[in-house]
């Protein structure tokens, strides 16, 4: 029993003394002080949340066209582009009931990415970022006009994807900067920003996009004086250029009929496209004008080898008044 006793007594000024250094350690004002205040933070912050102000409406936290920083565009995007987008954010924004479209929003880039891609003249959205100074910057691919269509109903403006455009940003005066697609035996399939839906029409643009890739005096449409893509009758039921049965076809400025096959972009047995431009190069370079006034039209087939004049001085007649 004295043993145990004393056992006790020796454990007793230990513990005494951890308890001791525990108080000395945590009552203390720097510590308490920080404590204190984190366990009222958690106790009262539901009632901070409604006390606080929504900052949300504040108009200095409202996202602006100024604040939209967009690659640089080509002059058919519209002017309102900006304006067009916020307008329809806003509107996705009040669907999830964030409206007003508020810099403060967690959905704000989600918005804007949403209304970007339902824009006619954005191809695809690759990131949109929010940054601190208030401004959100878009990284995006524009959509190109590269051919304009030619129909009963007037023209109509596609990318090389026979992605069809919206009409009203374009003019008469723009016409002529375009190669010119005809024949074209079909209407579109839907609005603008949907696909043409012709595979005929989708090889032509492929086409278009390779002769004349910066619309400028630089392509080789402009410099070899090139003047219309003529389609040909596609096969049914299929959506891509490699179901068309006939050769594409190309007309110059001054008469000249020229032969080029198969479309760009497709498994064909024909010479490769490379071949073919240097081919139509050679050609026009050793014939020169001799298209224009009553001689005969020549007709290049860029699948053989040399020139050869159109069979039959009507057919060659009626070749040169559907070029101009």
């Amino acid at each position: 029993m004295t043993s145990h006793s004393r056992t006790d007594d020796a454990d007793t000024p230990a513990q005494a003394s951890w308890l001791t250094v525990l108080r000395e350690q945590w009552y203390r004002p720097e510590r308490l002080l920080p404590t204190a205040l984190a366990l009222a933070t958690l106790l009262t912050w539901p009632y901070l949340l409604r006390w606080a102000p929504d900052l949300s409406r504040d108009a200095a936290y409202q996202m602006t066209p100024q604040q939209l920083h967009l690659p640089p565009a080509h002059r058919w995007v519209p002017g309102d582009f900006a304006d067009r987008v916020l307008a329809r954010a806003e509107r996705l924004a009040a669907a999830q009931g964030l409206s007003p479209l508020s810099l403060l929003h967690p959905a704000l880039t989600e918005c804007l990415a949403r209304s970007l891609l339902a824009e006619e003249w954005v191809e695809r959205v690759q990131q949109v970022h929010q940054h601190r100074n208030g401004t959100v910057r878009v990284d995006l691919v524009w959509r190109r006009p590269a051919l304009m269509v030619a129909t009963s109903r007037g023209m109509y403006a596609v990318d090389r994807d026979a992605v069809l455009l919206p009409p009203e940003d374009f003019s008469a005066t723009d016409v002529p900067m375009f190669p010119l697609a005809v024949g074209v035996a079909t209407w579109p399939q839907g609005g603008a920003g949907e696909p043409w839906g012709d595979p005929a029409l989708l090889g032509a643009a492929r086409l278009a996009a390779l002769l004349a890739p910066r619309l400028n005096a630089d392509d080789p449409w402009v410099q070899w004086g090139l003047a219309t893509i003529v389609l040909p009758a596609p096969a049914r039921n299929s959506g891509e250029p490699s179901a068309v049965r006939e050769p594409y076809r190309l007309t110059t400025r001054s008469g000249m009929e020229i032969v080029w096959g198969d479309p760009p972009g497709v498994d064909s047995k024909e010479a490769s496209v490379e071949e073919k431009l240097a081919r139509l190069e050679w050609h026009l370079t050793q014939l020169g004008d001799v298209g224009e006034g009553p001689h005969e039209v020549i007709r290049i087939d860029l699948r053989q080898g040399e020139p050869r004049q159109a069979e039959g001085s009507s057919h060659a007649g009626a070749g040169r008044g559907s070029a101009r």
